[in-house]
């Protein structure tokens, strides 16, 4: 038997045991990368593997759940719960939150996508301290951007001790001055703004629409990737996504003002300043920076993944204040040399 007829026979007896746990044939259930998905009907149930240091959000996710205020058409993960009265579910030595959700009605995606993640801002921003401390991140954006710039300069002070090793090492260094630039400007741009207006909240970005036959819905990350952190979080990293998809942010907007408005004019400018401080920063050249990744496979491509996606973000930059006083009627600061 080869590997992949091992790989497959081994996938067939995971997608079995998945089906007699839950009383349905084996062709509906299908065995993901990072998950198990079950579709019946109109019904979808997704059973998700997670630590078990993270099963204690799972309630808390399940109450905020029952408690969002959500459009017709529009359906939120809600966690199924064992027989047990849990709702972690056990199979092969793994505990799993299982979730549950209507895959009948086609959301008018990314107007919901906005509606779904403003409803999980509104409703866990009152949570407030009841939050346990293991999950707040909130008011750590200098001091984390701050890290990672002394990571970025420990390996430029390292290329030049050993040398040049690849065309990766030569972009760096080629693109170094300009992105520590732009972190350290957004770096000043938080410290500066009035961010403690902005009440914190559980943010779950990424938010991802799921189709499944005709239907579909969008659904919040689970427990394991929540912070307690700026609403502005979530909201700058959807603008990040969208400007590489050229979706329509005016839509996703929108739904998102309809759950999380912001009456007051001094909380809505420091908001969309928050948003304008974490676009600021290079994430996506940092991240592969510090994390290593563009070694590992075709690092010119990388490179220039990253290259585009940055100027992208910086002409985003440059229209986003007069985007934001047009549709919101406040001024936010703005970066004169991005243009």
């Amino acid at each position: 038997m080869t590997v992949n007829e091992r790989g497959q026979t081994r996938r067939a007896e995971g997608e079995a045991r998945w089906a007699a746990a839950c009383g349905v044939p084996a062709q509906q259930v299908v065995r993901h990368a990072d998950h198990v998905r079950l579709v019946a009907g109109d019904a979808v149930w997704a059973a998700w593997p997670v630590a078990e240091r993270w099963a204690a959000r799972v309630p808390l996710f399940a109450r905020l759940c029952a408690r969002m205020a959500v459009p017709e058409g529009v359906r939120l993960p809600v966690v199924r719960r064992a027989k047990d009265g849990r709702a972690v579910a056990r199979l092969d030595a793994v505990a799993y939150v299982v979730t549950e959700w209507d895959a009948a009605a086609a959301p008018a995606y990314p107007a919901q996508a906005g509606y779904a993640l403003g409803a999980l801002h509104a409703a866990s921003a009152t949570l407030g301290e009841r939050i346990e401390p293991a999950l707040r991140a909130d008011g750590t954006w200098p001091r984390r951007w701050r890290k990672r710039l002394a990571q970025v300069e420990r390996k430029r002070d390292l290329l030049a001790a050993i040398g040049i090793g690849s065309a990766a090492d030569a972009w760096f260094l080629e693109t170094y001055t300009y992105f520590t630039q732009r972190a350290q400007t957004a770096v000043r741009y938080a410290e500066a703004g009035a961010f403690g207006a902005v009440a914190p909240c559980l943010t779950a970005f990424p938010l991802w629409p799921v189709h499944e036959g005709t239907g579909g819905t969008c659904w919040i990350g689970f427990p394991h990737k929540w912070y307690w952190d700026l609403p502005a979080r979530d909201v700058g990293r959807w603008c990040r996504m969208w400007v590489l998809e050229e979706g329509d942010l005016d839509a996703w907007a929108d739904g998102y003002d309809a759950q999380m408005a912001y009456a007051d004019p001094d909380i809505r400018r420091a908001f969309w300043e928050a948003v304008y401080a974490w676009l600021l920063f290079p994430e996506r050249w940092m991240s592969e920076w510090t994390e290593q990744s563009v070694e590992r496979a075709e690092p010119e491509a990388a490179c220039a993944a990253i290259a585009e996606e940055e100027q992208r973000v910086e002409a985003l930059l440059s229209w986003l204040p007069d985007w934001v006083g047009r549709r919101y009627g406040v001024r936010i600061r703005r970066i004169d040399w991005l243009g």
